[in-house]
């Protein structure tokens, strides 16, 4: 709109508007220096987008602030921050919208019924069910790898391999090698 404007002007026009915004440049130059103010906004009166914020957090604020007052002058304080609310969910409708959650992905991936979350013992896995969940994931390595039969499963003595385990291993690790090897060629 504005470039149309300026299309149906004149050169003695446009001449003229530039020399007025001149004018308007130096009075508004002058009129800083007078009031010592070097902001275009803090005279003509611009002001930024209001924040705005809830009543809730308000009051926290301000109780945290006569709580800081109390405390500088040494009083009692006079309350307690308000308490926050909201923000978290009960156990029930966490639940709640986990089973949906489940439900969801069952009928997504074509399943009869949805998995039932994994039975936990406070927030640690009972030894029967890592059991089970490391029986399968053994069997799901094995069929994806080829294997006859899944590996089995590490001896408790600390953190070592039976030599069984490893022989296996190093028969896996050979004959990936030797497929790459003749991959290349």
């Amino acid at each position: 709109m504005k470039s149309e404007l300026l299309s149906n002007l004149t050169t003695d026009q446009l001449k003229q508007a530039t020399k007025i915004r001149e004018q308007i440049e130096n009075l508004e130059h002058e009129l800083y220096q007078v009031l010592g103010c070097f902001s275009t906004a803090a005279v003509s009166g611009e002001t930024h987008a209001k924040r705005t914020m809830s009543p809730m957090i308000r009051a926290r604020i301000a109780a945290s602030q006569r709580a800081r007052w109390a405390e500088r002058k040494g009083l009692a304080v006079v309350s307690k921050p308000a308490p926050r609310v909201g923000g978290r969910l009960s156990p029930e409708v966490r639940a709640k919208i986990a089973e949906s959650q489940r439900a969801r992905w069952a009928e997504r991936k074509g399943l009869a019924e949805p998995s039932r979350p994994l039975a936990r013992a406070g927030s640690r896995l009972s030894p029967e069910v890592r059991a089970k969940i490391a029986a399968s994931q053994r069997a799901r390595w094995a069929e994806r790898k080829g294997l006859a039969e899944p590996l089995k499963a590490v001896a408790s003595t600390g953190n070592r391999l039976s030599p069984e385990v490893r022989a296996k291993i190093a028969a896996a690790a050979r004959a990936r090698w030797a497929r790459i090897k003749a991959s290349r060629e």
